[in-house]
């Protein structure tokens, strides 16, 4: 009998006692609380695992995780067990790619960590992108990422020029800085204006 029950590609229970785990290629889903409660320590994902579903490593006692680069989604609190995967992660997969709460942290953590940690190339453009479009969704998110951002002007500048800010996003920015008086950065979002 398989360690692994795997229903369509699906991952729905892992019942092995081994707890270093290398996952069967034929697995495309980590299945919702298939490592519930589980005494893994160390999990190798194929690259056919393209989703990660929530909760699924919820109070295991998951370290270490290898991720490929074809994760398209990981739900919320998929990896609550008392380890904070954001040094093994957040590089690698693209803020898109996370649900929830777990989204705004990957957002937090680029906006804090850019320039420190190692972003492959294509998730650091992506992200850049993803930030830009979404600084103005809340007022939370402009308050703590442009408060961050103002402290690293490379960074602003590059999610800046990552594309075009709308006129409506434009003026809020602009107050903003005009307000406390930054005549640097308010000279660098003027000529990103759409």
């Amino acid at each position: 009998m398989s360690d692994f029950t795997v229903q369509f590609g699906r991952l729905v229970a892992y019942r092995g006692k081994d707890t270093h785990v290398i996952v069967p290629d034929n697995v495309t889903v980590i299945g919702r609380r298939s490592f519930y409660f589980s005494d893994v320590t160390d999990v190798v994902l194929p690259e056919t695992v393209t989703e990660i579903e929530q909760e699924a490593f919820l109070f295991s006692k998951l370290q270490h995780i290898q991720v490929g680069s074809s994760i398209k989604k990981i739900g919320a609190d998929a990896f609550l067990c008392g380890r904070d995967f954001s040094d093994i992660l957040y590089p690698r997969l693209a803020i898109t790619v996370f649900s929830g709460s777990d989204r705004r942290r990957a957002f937090y953590d680029f906006v804090s960590n850019a320039t420190e940690k190692n972003y492959e190339p294509d998730v650091y453009e992506k992200n850049l992108a993803y930030v830009r479009k979404h600084l103005f969704d809340e007022i939370e998110y402009l308050r703590k990422c442009i408060d961050v951002l103002e402290k690293n002007p490379e960074l602003l500048s590059q999610v800046i020029a990552s594309g075009k800010i709308p006129a409506k996003d434009f003026d809020v920015l602009v107050s903003k800085f005009v307000t406390e008086q930054k005549p640097e950065i308010t000279a660098l979002i003027l000529q990103h204006r759409r």
